[in-house]
C-alpha cells in the first residue's frame, strides 16, 4: 500500500513538471511585410524573451521577407523563416544561434 501511494505521488510530481513545460512554450504574433531579418529577430526577441546570436556576415545580403503568425509556436515561426531564407536555427535555452545554410564552420 505504501509503495502504491509513493508511486502515485511520484507520478503526480512528474505530471506537474510536464504541464509546466508545455505552458512555457513561446507563442509569437507577427504580421510584417518586406521586413529585414534583423527587424524580425527584434520582434521575436521582445515577445519570446530569447536572444538571437549570429555573425553579421550570415545575414548580410538576405532578401526582405513577409511573415504572418498568429499565436504560432516559436519553432514554427523559425521554420517559416528557414523556408524563405537560407538560415538554420539552433536553440539552447533562451539563446538561438543563427547560421547561413552552406556556411562552413572554421576549425581552430
Amino acid at each position: 500500500m505504501r509503495i502504491t501511494t509513493l508511486l502515485i505521488g511520484i507520478q503526480a510530481c512528474f505530471a506537474t513538471l510536464l504541464i509546466a513545460g508545455v505552458t512555457k512554450a513561446q507563442t509569437i504574433n507577427l504580421d510584417v511585410q518586406h521586413a529585414t531579418i534583423k527587424q524580425i529577430f527584434i520582434s521575436i526577441e521582445k515577445q519570446a524573451n530569447v536572444t538571437f546570436v549570429y555573425n553579421e556576415r550570415a545575414i548580410r545580403g538576405l532578401d526582405n521577407i513577409d511573415i504572418k503568425a498568429v499565436n504560432k509556436p516559436l519553432e514554427e515561426v523559425l521554420k517559416n523563416i528557414s523556408g524563405q531564407l537560407p538560415l538554420q536555427f539552433k536553440q539552447s535555452g533562451s539563446v538561438i544561434g543563427v547560421t547561413r545554410n552552406g556556411e562552413k564552420k572554421k576549425r581552430p
